[in-house]
């Protein structure tokens, strides 16, 4: 499954902090993502695996409703530079 952040730019207000701990997390978010997303590729019937894959969809979705005022563009390159790795992470599934 690709994962769609592209509501993680939002306008609704906040502070360039609350932006790199926004994109810290994605980060870290895509970190943990594409190692599931290896460990599925290598075992798709290990139920812990799977387990492991529930949960980062779980966090997929606080992700997405945790928005940020990324609108500069360093954050913007950011971000969209850790949304390209996990969509090469998906895609070489």
């Amino acid at each position: 499954m690709v994962l769609s952040f592209s509501l993680l730019l939002s306008s609704c207000g906040g502070s360039n902090s609350e932006c790199e701990q926004f994109i810290s997390d994605y980060e870290d978010f895509a970190d943990s993502y594409i190692a599931v997303m290896e460990k599925v590729q290598a075992d798709p019937t290990d139920e812990s695996v799977l387990k492991e894959y529930t949960e980062m969809m779980n966090k997929a979705t606080e992700i997405q409703a945790s928005t940020a005022t990324c609108d500069d563009e360093e954050s913007i390159e950011r971000i969209n530079e850790i949304s390209a790795r996990i969509t090469d992470a998906a895609a070489g599934m």
